[in-house]
């Protein structure tokens, strides 16, 4: 299709006529990307310019606030998760980074059922802006304090957590060795041993970090019956159909003061039901007896 002479001085002319009948809007549109531009330059220069204050954090993964029942993530999560891998803003600096991974699995119930569910920490490095007169930190523009959630975005995954503990420093948390007895009282039974023939001495669990639980050793103890005679007398006898599991393990646990923390929530102590678990076998009906000095 050609166009005439006569047909292009209609058009320019019908857009001038245009502009000059909206020239205030046009005008007022004009300022407003103008200002529009200048903040964007403004706020890419102030962050471009900025001394970001790194501040570690440790994060419990979950769905929104730490008070909120959500489901846990399941195995193929922590395959997504890297170590190393970092966050970054819209100049591609980066704001995050993912120094640490632990995870544990979740104890299940009937009521409570928790397959192949876990417990997942992460210990981050964040880039977050510190407010002298709130005499707080601020990362995303929000508070970054005990219990709030923060969110993230990693090349591999997307995370949602609560902010557990938080440091100027990188974590200096010091570990020790326990060795301890687990008991789950009357756990065999002669005519279905598989409770107590399915635990194997060397069995060891690996956290992301390192190994926090190793079976050393494991035996039966007969339960001993209680009955009185026809004369009233007490006479002792031993059970050998129904027998008490007795489980010695190492573990790798941090101190907190005169506390011992095993995966970063569960306190260590006589008589505690902590979830320990290997890859062949979840010990969450076994009690701890004793806990023995560091080795």
């Amino acid at each position: 299709m050609k166009f005439s002479t006569k047909m292009l001085k209609s058009i320019y002319s019908g857009f001038a006529k245009n502009f000059k009948k909206n020239r205030p809007y046009s005008t007022y549109i004009a300022a407003f990307v103008g200002i529009f531009i200048l903040v964007v330059i403004i706020v890419l220069v102030k962050i471009s310019t900025s001394k970001p204050d790194y501040l570690y954090v440790k994060v419990k993964l979950s769905q929104g606030l730490w008070w909120a029942s959500t489901q846990n993530p399941s195995l193929w999560f922590i395959n997504a998760i890297k170590k190393g891998e970092v966050d970054t803003n819209l100049l591609g600096e980066p704001i995050g980074e993912i120094l640490e991974v632990r995870y544990y699995p979740v104890p299940s119930s009937p009521l409570v059922p928790a397959k192949d569910q876990y417990d997942i920490y992460l210990t981050l490095k964040l880039s977050a802006s510190y407010n002298e007169r709130t005499n707080k930190y601020t990362f995303k523009r929000s508070s970054v304090t005990i219990g709030s959630p923060i969110e993230l975005e990693f090349p591999s995954a997307q995370i949602t957590g609560t902010i557990i503990d938080i440091g100027p420093e990188p974590f200096n948390h010091e570990y020790v060795e326990k060795e301890i007895l687990l008991t789950h009282e009357e756990g065999y039974f002669k005519d279905l041993p598989f409770a107590y023939e399915n635990i194997k001495v060397g069995d060891k669990y690996f956290d992301g970090t390192g190994e926090v639980f190793e079976v050393i050793d494991k035996r039966l103890k007969r339960k001993i019956l209680v009955a009185a005679d026809l004369s009233g007398r007490l006479i002792e006898q031993e059970v050998t159909s129904v027998q008490n599991i007795i489980v010695t393990a190492k573990v790798k646990v941090r101190k907190d003061g005169d506390r011992l923390i095993y995966g970063e929530e569960q306190i260590l102590s006589p008589g505690a039901r902590i979830n320990f678990s290997t890859p062949n076998y979840n010990y969450q009906d076994f009690i701890v007896l004793s806990v023995e000095e560091s080795f």
